[in-house]
């Protein structure tokens, strides 16, 4: 759909905005969160039950605005832009690459790996 795509030359991008934001969001993030893995693990695995209630709530805002946003886009109660959904689609992108350095490095770690730095 044109209207929710971006133009780069005059020439249509294959995925809409949000998808776009999604991708660059999620590596970009994902290149930063790998340096921060054993912080971002431990949080999560609850030695610092603070921290990890933080980072739980961390990923879980970032995920709210695109719900939103695509929910009452979807209802009808408003129509959205490329520019709202690149700002949310970059939001769940974060938040996606968040939980998979936790997946990845907890896994990592049950099947008896340890993790350098």
């Amino acid at each position: 759909m044109p209207s929710r795509s971006l133009f780069i030359r005059g020439y249509q991008m294959p995925v809409c905005a949000r998808c776009f934001a999604i991708y660059i969001a999620f590596i970009g993030a994902l290149i930063g969160a790998y340096h921060y893995r054993n912080e971002i693990f431990n949080a999560f695995e609850n030695e610092n039950a603070v921290l990890a209630i933080r980072n739980r709530a961390l990923v879980i805002s970032l995920v709210i605005p695109m719900a939103i946003d695509g929910l009452t886009q979807g209802w009808g109660m408003r129509l959205s832009n490329n520019f709202l959904r690149m700002a949310t689609g970059g939001l769940f992108g974060i938040a996606t690459s968040i939980a998979f350095v936790f997946s990845a490095t907890f896994v990592y770690r049950k099947i008896g790996g340890e993790l350098d730095g």
